[in-house]
């Protein structure tokens, strides 16, 4: 049942009503009758977004088991985490330069050179935290 955009179920392992958002934390009931929670744990070797499953018997096992894994999980992988912002910046250009006008293209160009690599171009990706980008944005 769905009541203000909020997806009500009855938990028969703990005989309570679930109140569950409809977007936001991936988890959803299985057929075997256990709570699935999915995840974003990191990229593979070919881009792509590598996901992870945790499960309980309660919606709320299952939550607390998902908040504990996003802590862990480290979504850089080891591949990128020693390269420098420029050289992410760098692969992100010439990746999206055909899909780019030239007009586009020069003023991203114009933008990355005089704003952004002043001050995050020479930090490794692993150590660009939201803080940092925080503290980047207000600076600007």
């Amino acid at each position: 049942m769905i009541k203000n955009g909020v997806a009500i179920f009855y938990d028969i392992a703990s005989e309570k009503s679930i109140y569950m958002s409809r977007r936001g934390d991936h988890i959803h009931k299985r057929k075997d009758g256990r709570w699935e929670g999915r995840y974003r744990s990191g990229i593979k070797e070919d881009g792509t977004t590598a996901y992870h499953s945790v499960y309980g018997k309660t919606y709320t096992e299952c939550k607390n088991k998902l908040a504990k894994n996003r802590l862990n999980s480290d979504m850089v992988t080891s591949k990128y985490k020693e390269l420098k912002f420029s050289e992410i910046l760098s692969l992100w250009l010439s990746s999206n330069r055909v899909r780019l006008k030239g007009a586009t293209e020069n003023k991203y160009l114009y933008m990355i050179e005089s704003h952004i690599l002043p001050k995050l171009g020479n930090k490794r990706i692993s150590k660009i935290t939201s803080s940092v980008l925080m503290i980047f944005l207000m600076n600007s």
